[in-house]
């Protein structure tokens, strides 16, 4: 439980980070300057290790909402399928929502006690919690205590998977210099929901062994119960791997272009502007990620397992991110967003008709592939050209993003196939985001590459 003092250090900690001075990059004249970045084969182990936790963490943080209708008719038995269904979507994601203040106390934790020790308390957490909730209590066995309960746990998961996006793979992102930024800022991401790809696995796997029966009687508890091997091998791996990051030193040029000044960075309106711009990924991702197995209606040959296969094959979507980074490095950020919104504002409504008609053809689920991945590849570079000054503040903008429009995202389009009785009318929300993020990058205008400065072939001796 958070105390009145530990409030007392993170509401300050988020209000500097989120709207402190930014650093102004423009320069007058041409001349060699030197920026600081990660020397990826010399810190290859922390940045290995820490991927492999990153993966586990988010596998935990997605699995609830792989197997919310399982949970729903566990915890909520007295309610409508559908009902208990999206209160475990809304569950889901209050977890969101905790995750700035993870990113906070794990900050504040590694100056305390060191890095290392700070990532194994967010892995130990995690674990613990998702051990926990496969051993909520049935409806039948503790009433509503169950619910609240995890309530409960939910919030502690998202304290934990935002205390894990502080690791040495987020750092390396943060300093990526241009030129690379596309290619290496995206790795963050691909992790992240490469766990929810390996939920969408597990959850397949326990429906296929033991039986959709079996699995709503309680067998879905298995797929929470594997954190704790996991916590223990994460565990020995982190602390027999040097999680510090070697620092190299590049020269680079000025930028030709400036970037916008500290008054401006500083001023809530380009916050806002970034929140919409990066609305359109988090609203997709979720929705292809974790609605779809709760979108799809269910036939005589149709089934939940078959609607588990599309949530997997969609896990190919984060894959492609770092070969669209690499567009980034070539056409910027904001262009390759831009483009990705206006895709799925059009595309949205005949992927989703597709979806709902059962047995989508291959080329509908490369679609949503393809737009995962051209919005992914972008979607950090494009907040690291908002936010120049590589502070917290990017990580903080994005959960704020994560949290409003992709945490809801699966229960939103699944309340509107509901009340329209028609599964594509969940397509609205996409086509929504898409066209706000379109229209908030409009007004912050196309950044034609990247505004930061390319690193020089050759280190500074």
């Amino acid at each position: 439980m958070l105390t009145d003092s530990m409030l007392a250090d993170i509401v300050p900690y988020l209000k500097q980070n989120l709207f402190a001075r930014g650093m102004s990059m423009a320069h007058a004249a041409d001349g060699p300057i030197i920026v600081t970045v990660v020397d990826k084969r010399t810190s290859a182990g922390a940045l290995v290790a820490d991927g492999l936790a990153s993966l586990a963490t988010w596998y935990q943080f997605g699995f609830l909402g792989l197997v919310a209708g399982f949970v729903g008719r566990a915890l909520l038995p007295t309610f409508d399928d559908t009902i208990a269904t999206l209160v475990i979507l809304a569950i889901f994601a209050l977890g969101f929502f905790t995750r700035p203040i993870g990113g906070a106390l794990s900050q504040k934790f590694a100056a305390q006690h060191g890095g290392k020790f700070a990532q194994a308390a967010a892995i130990l957490l995690m674990s613990v919690s998702s051990v926990l909730i496969g051993l909520l209590p049935d409806f039948t066995s503790g009433g509503y205590a169950g619910i609240v309960m995890l309530v409960a746990l939910r919030l502690t998961q998202g304290i934990a998977a935002g205390a894990e996006m502080t690791g040495p793979v987020g750092r390396m992102a943060a300093m990526a210099p241009n030129g690379q930024r596309g290619l290496l800022a995206c790795w963050p991401m691909v992790l992240n929901l490469s766990g929810y790809t390996l939920s969408a696995g597990v959850a397949l796997f326990l429906v296929t062994e033991y039986g959709e029966a079996a699995v709503y009687d309680g067998s879905w508890r298995l797929g929470f119960f594997v954190a704790f091997p996991l916590a223990i091998l994460i565990g020995l791996l982190r602390f027999g791997v040097d999680q510090s990051l070697v620092l190299t030193e590049v020269a680079v040029r000025r930028p030709a272009v400036p970037v916008a000044p500290a008054a401006e960075i500083a001023h809530w309106r380009p916050v806002l502007l970034t929140l919409g711009g990066v609305l359109v990924y988090n609203a997709t991702t979720g929705a292809f990620q974790v609605g779809v197995p709760w979108l799809v209606p269910l036939g005589a040959d149709w089934s939940l397992a078959d609607n588990l296969r599309l949530a997997l094959l969609f896990g190919i979507g984060p894959l492609t991110f770092p070969l669209f980074g690499l567009l980034v490095d070539r056409w910027g950020a904001s262009r390759l967003l831009g483009f990705g919104a206006v895709a799925v504002a059009l595309a949205a409504y005949p992927v989703f008709s597709a979806l709902a008609a059962g047995r989508p053809p291959l080329t509908v689920i490369i679609a949503g592939i393809v737009l995962m991945g051209v919005l992914g590849g972008a979607i950090q570079a494009f907040l690291a050209e908002r936010l120049p000054d590589r502070s917290p503040r990017v990580q903080l903008t994005y959960a704020m993003s994560a949290a409003i429009f992709g945490g809801t995202s699966p229960m939103i389009i699944c309340a509107i196939a509901a009340l329209t009785a028609d599964p594509a009318a969940g397509s609205s929300y996409l086509v929504a985001a898409g066209a706000v993020s379109c229209l908030c990058i409009l007004v912050i205008g196309t950044v034609s590459g990247s505004t930061l400065p390319k690193p020089a072939t050759e280190k500074m001796k």
